[in-house]
Formats: C-alpha cells, structure tokens, sequence
C-alpha cells in the first residue's frame, strides 16, 4: 500500500472516530485504536478523546440512577398506609 493510501486511511479512521464518539457511539473507539496502530503521534488525542467519551458515557449512567430514583420516591411516597397494610 502506498505512504500516501496509508495516510488517507489513518486519518478517515482517526476523524469517523471523532464523529462516533460525538454522537455517542463505542465504534469510535475501535476507529481512534486503528489510527494510533498506524500513526502512533495520534495516541494522545486519540487517548483523550477515548477517556472523555467513556467518563461521559460513566456520568449519562449516573444520572439515569439517579433519575429513575427520584421517580421511584415520589412514587413510594404517594403509597399510604392502608394501600400498604391491605
């Protein structure tokens, strides 16, 4: 393969990875990881961009715990005793 097909293919893998991540896509990831394998000068944005999406991925996790729980109290606390009791 030529330098010029190589380098063409690194950076389409490195930016689709950009724009997966973006919308919230784990195929980005495997696209950052095949532009490092071929340009390692990209391991540290691709790196960055790989840390960012899966500490954002970890907080959407959070805050969908933390909003089913809020649902699940203001549920609980609508139920009476006699709907408990019966």
């Amino acid at each position: 393969m030529r330098f010029c097909s190589v380098i063409l293919i690194c950076f389409a893998n490195y930016r689709m990875g950009e724009l997966l991540i973006e919308k919230g896509s784990d195929k980005g990831v495997e696209h950052l990881k095949k532009a490092m394998q071929v340009d390692p000068s990209l391991s540290s944005s691709s790196l960055e961009k790989i840390c960012w999406y899966h500490e954002s991925k970890a907080i959407r996790s959070v805050e969908e715990i933390w909003r089913t729980s809020i649902v699940l109290r203001k549920k609980i606390s609508r139920i009476t005793w006699s709907e408990v009791i019966s």
